[in-house]
């Protein structure tokens, strides 16, 4: 009798001992969670994603990659709190893994900037500043997503994004900001702050500090830190989402993303944007200030014009400069050169809310000099053309 109640308790400490490792095993050695699912997908701005890939995390909390599987830890104590399951490269998804056919991300970018690779730069800095846009002028379900970011151009993104409609993270028909990072296998959110009025000015600041790197909006407490061990080089300002066509963006012409920083600590990156992708309904991008030190990429939701037709009247003074107008341009910037006889070149720059502009010249100026205009549009949401092609004209 006696026997068999030890033999009965020599059981129950095994099934006991069983069970704690098991619930330890869960949270530190965790099973392999499938990302390869059919249970239906949600809206990200790294595009339509199987609901298994998509967390969204409180304030407090952090997310880190530990033993190849991503946990969610309590920002206070270190604590891993949470498995999101196991990290895949996206290299490595299968076809089961993809959405319409297309890799992860790949199928709602619009149109976007981004600059060289700067892995070799250990870049730590990123911060663009933009206004938030009237609400779209027809709402049928659609999504919009504006923000920068900064990646490698593969399986690492995080990103403050702007965004109007619904997402994975919440929304409705209206303005709201959330940040988001994806490694490659699993999304994660931040809270969502909703209700975001048109007008509002926001910086989207990324910074990396002791290997982490936190996504925010300044002034706005919901930011969000991961970190995962790759290396991000390459910086983004982006326009992302689902519109049917180009009645469904905001009733302006684009936004303007502005006083962008990149940086190496407190070095200013050496270059500024380099490339980008075109959107299929006439949205566009243009680099007013292709800099890495107060930068501006401007962002077009729909075609706007450049201007053309430049004609210099220089039959006597004063010499004046016309040009085709474009549609809904608020008003012109025109930049021109005078090349005087020793090769020398001055100069200018001047505005106007017409087609038309005199320059400030006199029949003694500078006869005999060259001179050089170009004249660009500025548009509704703070954004800008690119410089019409310029013509030229000997001063008399």
């Amino acid at each position: 009798m006696k026997t068999n109640k030890t033999l009965e308790n020599l059981i129950k400490l095994i099934i006991s001992l069983m069970l704690l490792s098991s619930c330890t095993a869960d949270l530190t050695k965790p099973k392999v969670q499938s990302v390869l699912t059919n249970e239906g997908t949600v809206l990200t701005p790294f595009g339509q994603m199987p609901k298994s890939m998509v967390h969204t995390i409180e304030n407090g909390y952090s997310v880190k990659e530990i033993d190849n599987h991503l946990m969610k830890v309590e920002t206070s104590t270190g604590k891993a709190v949470e498995n999101f399951g196991e990290v895949m490269s996206s290299k490595n998804l299968s076809t089961a893994a993809k959405i319409d056919g297309n890799d992860p991300g790949s199928n709602n970018q619009i149109v976007w900037a981004q600059t060289g690779n700067y892995y070799n730069l250990n870049v730590t800095y990123l911060s663009t500043t933009w206004i938030v846009p009237l609400a779209p002028t027809t709402i049928n379900g659609e999504t919009l997503f504006i923000f920068c970011s900064i990646g490698n151009g593969s399986d690492t993104f995080y990103q403050p994004v702007l965004q109007y409609g619904v997402s994975a993270a919440g929304g409705g028909e209206y303005w709201s900001i959330a940040n988001w990072y994806y490694n490659g296998t699993q999304i994660v959110s931040s809270s969502l702050i909703t209700n975001i009025s048109p007008g509002t000015s926001l910086q989207g600041v990324l910074s990396l500090t002791n290997g982490s790197w936190t996504s925010s909006f300044t002034g706005y407490s919901n930011s969000l830190t991961a970190s995962n061990g790759n290396f991000v080089g390459i910086s983004y300002e982006r326009l992302s989402g689902y519109p049917m066509s180009a009645g469904y963006y905001p009733d302006q012409y684009g936004v303007a993303m502005i006083g962008i920083q990149i940086k190496s600590g407190s070095t200013y990156l050496p270059n500024g944007f380099s490339g980008g992708w075109l959107g299929t309904h006439g949205e566009f991008f243009t680099a007013p200030i292709n800099s890495s030190a107060n930068g501006e990429i401007d962002i077009f939701f729909r075609s706007a014009g450049t201007p053309s037709g430049l004609y210099i009247a220089n039959g006597g003074y004063p010499i004046t400069l016309t040009w085709n107008g474009t549609y809904g341009a608020l008003s012109y910037d025109i930049s021109y050169s005078v090349q005087d006889h020793s090769g020398h070149y001055t100069y200018y720059n001047g505005t106007s809310t017409s087609t038309s502009y005199t320059f400030p010249f006199t029949n003694t100026t500078c006869k005999g000099c060259e001179l050089v205009p170009k004249v660009r549009a500025h548009y509704t949401g703070g954004v800008v053309s690119n410089w019409s092609a310029p013509t030229s004209t000997t001063m008399q």
